[in-house]
Order: C-alpha cells, then sequence, then structure tokens
C-alpha cells in the first residue's frame, strides 16, 4: 500500500476507497487476526497500529450492513451525497415517539426493524467510519443513565450505545463494536441539565405548551370570572412572582407546583368569587400571563406590530445569546468550515419565517400589546400561533449547532484513530429539525444532490403499536444497504 492510498484512508476512514486485489487479501488476513485477538493485546497497541481501520475493512470482508425492510420509529428519512464537500448524509425526522407506545410483539415480525436496532447495525457492521448525531442535550455525556432522555430518541443512546456517550467509558470505546466505528454526537446547545431551553424564546415556546396543557386539564375552574388587564397588573406588580420570574424553572405536570402561589392572586380570586379558587390552574394562569407580557416579549410585539423585519431578527439572536452565555453556538459556527454559509441560512430562515407568517402574526401582536381578547380562553387560544411561530425560528438555532459540527475539522489525537471531518452521517432528530437540515442541504449550501427519499407509512394497527403517530418508514425501495460502495463517501 503507497502513501497516496494511506493518507486517503485515514482522511476518509471509507475502505472502499482501496480496490486492490493483492492488497484486499492481505488485509483481509490481517483484520481478520487482529480484530479475533483484539482482548490479547494492549489499548496502546491497538490505538498504534489503528485498530479503528482495522475493524472497518474486517466489516467490509466479514460482516455487512442488512437490507431493511421496515423501520419502527421515523416518520422521513433523505439521502444526500456531495462529492464536491465528500460527505453523504442519512436525514431521518420523528414525532418524538417513545419505546412504550410500541406493541413488544413486534419482534416476532421479522420486517420490522426498530431504529434502535437500525442504528446499532450501521454502527457494528459499517466498512466506513460513521458520525452519529442524536437530538439530546449536550450535558447528558455527565450524567448517569438518567440523563438520557425517553422516547425512541433515548433508545439509541442506551440501547448498545450508551458507552459511546460517556467519557469514563470512552477510553475503552476500541472494544466496543459501537464506539470503534463511529463518533456519536449530540445535536444542540441546550446548556444545564435544569434550564432545558437554549433561549428565552425557546422557554417561552414550551412554557406555553406545558403551562396550557396542564390549564386545558382543569374543568373545575371559571374561564370568564377573571379579566385579563386585572391579571395582567398582578403579573407585572406581585413582588413573589416577579422575584420567581428572574430565574424561573420549567413548568411540567411532574413539577408544576414550583410556581409559587401569591398573595395578590388569592385576594382577586377571591374578589371576583372565581369558581375554585385554591385550584392550582390559577396560578398557571397567572405563571403564563407573566411570560406574555414580559419586557422582551412586549418588545416583539412592537416589533411585529411596526413591521420591523431586521430587528426581529435581531431579537431572536438576542434572546439566545442571554442563556448562552458562554456563546457556545457562536464558537461552534466559527469553528466551522462553511460558517459564513451557516449565518446566511439562519439569518434567511428568520427573515423569511417571519415574512410568510406576518398578516396572521401582526394582528395577534396587536391584541395581545393592547389586551383585546374577549376572554381569557380566547387569548389563550390565540397563543397558540405565537408559540408555534417562536418555537419553528428556534430550532433553526438548535439545527445551527449540529450543521456545524457536520461541516466542522476537529482536532483529532494521534491515537484516536477516527477522520478529522465527518464524511459518512447519519442525523436523527425531530422531524421540524430534519425539515430545517433538509432545506440547508438543498437551498443553503451547494454541491449537495438529494439521492432518494421516503416518508411517512403508518405503522400496522395489529403489528407494531395502537399509537397513531408512531411511525413506520417502508424502505423497499430506497437505496441499500446503507453506506453502500456507490453512496458512501
Amino acid at each position: 500500500m503507497d502513501k497516496k492510498h494511506c493518507e486517503v484512508l485515514t482522511e476518509t476512514y471509507n475502505t472502499y476507497k482501496l480496490n486492490s486485489n493483492k492488497e484486499d487479501e492481505f488485509i483481509k488476513i490481517i483484520s481478520e487476526f487482529v480484530n479475533n485477538n483484539k482482548h490479547k493485546v494492549s489499548k496502546k497497541l491497538l490505538y498504534s497500529c489503528n485498530f479503528t481501520l482495522i475493524k472497518l475493512f474486517y466489516n467490509r470482508f466479514f460482516e455487512s450492513i442488512p437490507v431493511f425492510k421496515n423501520v419502527i420509529g421515523p416518520c422521513s428519512l433523505a439521502l444526500y451525497k456531495s462529492d464536491k464537500y465528500n460527505k453523504t448524509v442519512y436525514v431521518f425526522g420523528e414525532y418524538h415517539c417513545s419505546s412504550e407506545q410500541l406493541d413488544h410483539k413486534y419482534p416476532s415480525y421479522s420486517e420490522y426493524e426498530t431504529i434502535s436496532n437500525l442504528m446499532s447495525l450501521c454502527s457494528e457492521n459499517s466498512p466506513v467510519f460513521l458520525d452519529i448525531f442524536l437530538e439530546f442535550p449536550r450535558t447528558a455525556r455527565r450524567l448517569s443513565g438518567d440523563g438520557f432522555p425517553d422516547g425512541l430518541i433515548g433508545d439509541i443512546a442506551t440501547y448498545k450505545n450508551k458507552p459511546c456517550f460517556n467519557n469514563p467509558d470512552l477510553n475503552n470505546r476500541i472494544f466496543n463494536n459501537n464506539c470503534s466505528t463511529t463518533r456519536w454526537h449530540y445535536t444542540d446547545v441546550r446548556f444545564d441539565k435544569y434550564y432545558r431551553q437554549t433561549s428565552l424564546a425557546g422557554h417561552i415556546y414550551f412554557e406555553l405548551y406545558d403551562s396550557l396543557t396542564l390549564i386545558r386539564k382543569d374543568k373545575n375552574i371559571s374561564w370568564l370570572n377573571p379579566k385579563l388587564r386585572e391579571l395582567v397588573y398582578i403579573a407585572n406588580h406581585d413582588k413573589e412572582l416577579k422575584k420567581y420570574m428572574t430565574k424561573p424553572k420549567s413548568v411540567s405536570p411532574e413539577i408544576e407546583y414550583t410556581v409559587p402561589r401569591t398573595q395578590e392572586l388569592t385576594k382577586y380570586l377571591r374578589k371576583i368569587k372565581a369558581l375554585n379558587p385554591s385550584s392550582y390552574t390559577y396560578t398557571l394562569i397567572l405563571y403564563y400571563i407573566a411570560i406574555i407580557y414580559q419586557p422582551q416579549m412586549i418588545e416583539l410585539y412592537q416589533y411585529l406590530i411596526a413591521n420591523e423585519i431586521e430587528k426581529i431578527r435581531i431579537w431572536f439572536w438576542n434572546q439566545f445569546s442571554d442563556s448562552d452565555s458562554e456563546r457556545l453556538l457562536l464558537k461552534e459556527i466559527k469553528r466551522s468550515y462553511e460558517a459564513d454559509k451557516i449565518l446566511e441560512f439562519m439569518n434567511t430562515y428568520i427573515i423569511n419565517m417571519t415574512k410568510e407568517k406576518m398578516d396572521i402574526l401582526r394582528p395577534l401582536a396587536e391584541n395581545v400589546y393592547n389586551l383585546q381578547f374577549m376572554s381569557i380562553k380566547s387569548f389563550f387560544n390565540s397563543m397558540n400561533t405565537l408559540s408555534i411561530y417562536i418555537g419553528d425560528i428556534g430550532s433553526i438555532f438548535t439545527d445551527a449547532y449540529m450543521i456545524s459540527r457536520i461541516f466542522k475539522k476537529f482536532d483529532i489525537k494521534s491515537d484516536q484513530n477516527m477522520p478529522s471531518t465527518p464524511t459518512n452521517i447519519i442525523t436523527y432528530a425531530g422531524e421540524r429539525h430534519a425539515d430545517n437540515l433538509r432545506k440547508f442541504f438543498e437551498f443553503g449550501i451547494d454541491s449537495f444532490d438529494k439521492l432518494d427519499e421516503a416518508y411517512n407509512q403508518s405503522c400496522p394497527l395489529d403489528k407494531v403499536t395502537s399509537y397513531d403517530r408512531m411511525c413506520c418508514l417502508n424502505l423497499e425501495k430506497f437505496i441499500q444497504p446503507f453506506f453502500n460502495k456507490d453512496v458512501s463517501s
């Protein structure tokens, strides 16, 4: 093997790049011997002889990624390739389903494979080095098993792959089939395990959803008696609530009582003789209103009313920067060799999304700003549009982190045995994030061709699940095997 071949292999970790019958036979013998005896030698020796490449060659000659008929979990899959960037990307999207919604009889149906199994089979048997991106916080790397998210994304992280995410285990990654041939990534910058969102905008989006869900479940409160204007006044002047709002915690059914019940609210509910005034739901209503009418949000309404698109773009960046005190996202973007294109895509995304929805958003902002609602119920119903808009825009900040790492040159140590930049990639995230990635590869950067795609087919309810949002992708017509010689980079 000449120097040029060695350089190509250590640059791409794609064993298909070496295509010589004479050398293939020799490498086949060596890779089988080393792989079968890896536990008999030291880690240091394995690293020095680049065991990762040896394992990839072993996979090429002795293993194979199976052909998948149906995969349980994702609702979309798109395959992109660029010769210019030397990248192949499989983009999966899902509806954040949970493994608890599966009928656990499904293993008896051989034509169905879970996304967790698919990821592991690709990782274990691939003849090319993989970079796999999963949607959950980077801080999970420091946590125990309980730190991994529930649902199918959490399944992928824990099913055979958990050692690949924890620093202590990574020291022994060379002995783990899933870790030695794959670099696993987190797709976003969520800064700590307690405050789960990347920005004020993201916090608002999820708090609106969580608190409104709890409010609507309560059938024992009066929707008509409390007046919005009076509640806004209490939210803005109550000292207890204002103190809490300086550092709010996430609201969920499990920890709903973190928001304090204030004296001002109790006094007001008694005054208007509200139905079931002791209900905690009234506290959530006040908290919800406090979120909607905090100064930063008033600023957004003013920009929407005035159609100030550029100021809205800056507003979203400012809200993100508020939470990102260490500037983790901007640092990651600047490390990317396509930083300018990523920033341009983000800014264009914010501007276009705002322009598209302005006809709906402007009158909504006017109503919120001027307190022009017939009832609190109509106010809550109207806020759904705003929360979706904020969530859509907020998602691009999460996705920019993932895109930056896809187009990043990593500082690889001599004993790490992996390519300096991702070349063969799988991303698995919520459908909104998957859609953003598809838009980036199709419109945000040149030279990427879409080779294939598959979209949502519902799972057979009698075979896989009784949950109608659980997806099953039929891949019989999709290009397979994954990362074969023709599609890998």
